[in-house]
């Protein structure tokens, strides 16, 4: 396998409390790092043109559901199936749907998307699946308290 990196950071949407993204991509330098922040399921960024063997999708689910909704989720897992190599993996780190809760409390706008969700992170394999993703394994709980959670390993088909 070849050894590709990604971005310094990659943002499917600003921040709750930020004004709404422009058509241009920000960036910024930050100790040396540039730091790019565009939506990625909806624009290219030079990185992803030779793929990725590997994606590795940690605390981010919520957040993606939160701000974007049930297709924003989809579209950024859609994206990730774009951009893997063929049998490349996902591994993922979905947030219980119980964690919600507290989050949407944050921001107007998450409390309205929160009530419009229809996907949950219990179906999240059912969705990779229609997508074209299939779950390997569960690899177990990793993490304490609050961020005990499993992470899933997902081969693209």
């Amino acid at each position: 396998m070849s050894a590709t990196s990604l971005p310094t950071s990659l943002s499917t949407s600003p921040p709750a409390s930020s004004p709404a993204s422009t058509s241009t991509n920000p960036s910024s330098t930050l100790l040396g790092a540039t730091v790019s922040l565009p939506d990625w399921t909806k624009e290219d960024i030079p990185e992803d043109k030779d793929g990725y063997d590997i994606v590795l999708a940690l605390s981010i689910t919520k957040w993606i559901h939160l701000n974007q909704g049930d297709d924003g989720l989809v579209a950024f897992f859609r994206k990730i199936h774009t951009v893997l190599h063929k049998h490349g993996h996902l591994i993922l780190e979905p947030q219980p749907w119980e964690s919600y809760a507290k989050a949407r409390r944050m921001s107007e706008h998450l409390r309205a998307t929160y009530q419009t969700l229809q996907l949950r992170p219990s179906n999240f394999s059912t969705t990779l699946n229609d997508i074209g993703f299939e779950l390997v394994k569960t690899l177990g709980e990793t993490g304490e308290g609050g961020f005990r959670r499993s992470i899933d390993l997902y081969v693209k088909r």
